[in-house]
């Protein structure tokens, strides 16, 4: 598609996304900007630069929670990460990174398929980072309190949520680097949250005195350090992981914190 023939077809898109909130969740209707999504990530090697800010509107008014079906919400996500791969250097990220961060952790609270709970806090992660840069993005309470009951909900997927909500973590924590200027302060319930985050990493890594069950308590059976490891697998190298990267949030905690929060 030509540069031209996409800037026409972007007064359409928009029309499109006006009326989104009118549908039902189990309209047929919804297959039409779930296609377009599937359109716009098809096509965002030949967007314009001056297209951009149009298409990151459009997706941000998919994400948004005020009226938007669950499954318009969800395709949104392909294209916007196709976006930033594709446009990370614009200008127009700045203007919308914050709306999107809320955007994406409101679908966060929807989702229950590890794959895509990793998709939303993947793009997370990757605004807070930028956000780090320029902005002072601030999380909320109500935000840390969801985050931490996804962090202590059981997880089948080799530990893939837990991971990549630690990197969200230290992208939060970022925020309070002290060579920002102006700088934002670690706030107690980020604080609180971390806290709680690495605690619980360390309590995994370290595990209980005596396995009670599972491939804990059949490892701890075995004759040798190998058959051990067989029995763990993937698990106890994700673990090891997992401590790293507790590790990893516990220093950039001890950067930021102030020394009154640190006080008994």
């Amino acid at each position: 598609i030509s540069h031209l023939q996409f800037q026409t077809m972007l007064p359409l898109f928009a029309q499109i996304a006006a009326i989104v909130p009118q549908m039902d969740q189990q309209s047929l209707c919804i297959l039409l900007p779930v296609r377009l999504c599937s359109v716009i990530r098809a096509w965002v090697a030949e967007i314009p630069q001056e297209a951009v800010m149009p298409v990151l509107q459009l997706l941000q008014s998919f994400l948004r929670g005020d009226g938007s079906p669950k499954a318009v919400r969800l395709a949104a996500l392909s294209p916007l990460r196709a976006m930033l791969d594709r446009f990370s250097d614009s200008d127009a990220w700045a203007q919308v990174q914050g709306s999107l961060i809320d955007s994406c952790l409101a679908v966060l609270s929807i989702v229950k398929t590890p794959e895509v709970q990793w998709r939303c806090l993947n793009l997370i992660h990757l605004f807070l980072v930028e956000e780090a840069e320029s902005g002072r993005y601030e999380v909320t309470e109500h935000t840390l309190e969801q985050l931490l009951l996804l962090w202590r909900a059981p997880e089948e997927s080799e530990l893939l949520v837990r991971h990549a909500l630690l990197d969200v973590l230290r992208a939060l924590v970022l925020m309070s680097c002290r060579s920002r200027t102006p700088r934002l302060p670690l706030s107690p319930p980020l604080l609180s949250c971390c806290l709680a985050v690495i605690s619980d990493c360390y309590a995994q890594h370290r595990g209980p005195s005596v396995p009670a069950s599972g491939p804990e308590a059949m490892a701890a059976l075995q004759a040798d350090a190998g058959a051990a490891a067989g029995v763990l697998g993937d698990q106890g190298s994700a673990t090891a992981t997992l401590f790293d990267s507790g590790s990893m949030l516990f220093l950039g905690v001890l950067r930021t914190v102030e020394l009154e929060q640190a006080a008994p």
